[in-house]
């Protein structure tokens, strides 16, 4: 696969995020940022045209985000992402370990289909379908103080995607 400007860190040799959940470390060696990590999201989405979903966590009490998680995508189309990278328990080698894991904010992404129009209820990639509100509230039951915003392209010139709050 080919994706241009991939912020260092991301990829991994003998990774495979269609098949795998990914989880990457903000900051660190390569300095990840949320805005490199939202834009390979992206860039990945709109290759595979499939939606990409992902959860940025803060460990241990921080009161930053220290890692995110982008889900597995093979089972993923351009209208539903099934995988959003909500349990870190793969990565995780005990119980005490994973409350220790908080999540902060999801996203999924929205892949550019022609016209803009996106599958039933015509709803644009810049707004929240049913099904997004319908996981976004089901998910508040868990985490009442998770952030939820699409990724779509941007219309604004000079930047690839937008987050778009829902």
């Amino acid at each position: 696969m080919k994706i241009d400007k991939v912020a260092k860190g991301i990829l991994k040799d003998g990774q495979n995020s269609e098949t795998g959940n990914t989880k990457i470390e903000l900051g660190g060696e390569h300095n990840l940022t949320a805005d490199g990590i939202d834009d390979f999201a992206f860039k990945l989405s709109e290759h595979v045209n499939k939606e990409i979903g992902g959860t940025y966590y803060a460990y241990d009490g921080s009161e930053t985000d220290t890692h995110v998680i982008i889900g597995k995508y093979d089972t993923n189309t351009k209208y539903k992402t099934r995988n959003k990278g909500m349990n870190p328990k793969e990565f995780i080698n005990s119980a005490e370990e994973y409350y220790k894991y908080n999540r902060t904010r999801t996203f999924h992404t929205h892949p550019t289909v022609f016209g803009n129009i996106r599958g039933e209820g015509a709803t644009r990639p810049y707004q929240s379908s049913p099904a997004d509100d319908a996981s976004k509230s089901e998910a508040l039951k868990t985490s009442p103080n998770l952030l939820f915003y699409i990724i779509a392209r941007s219309r604004k010139a000079g930047s690839s995607f937008e987050r778009i709050n829902y």
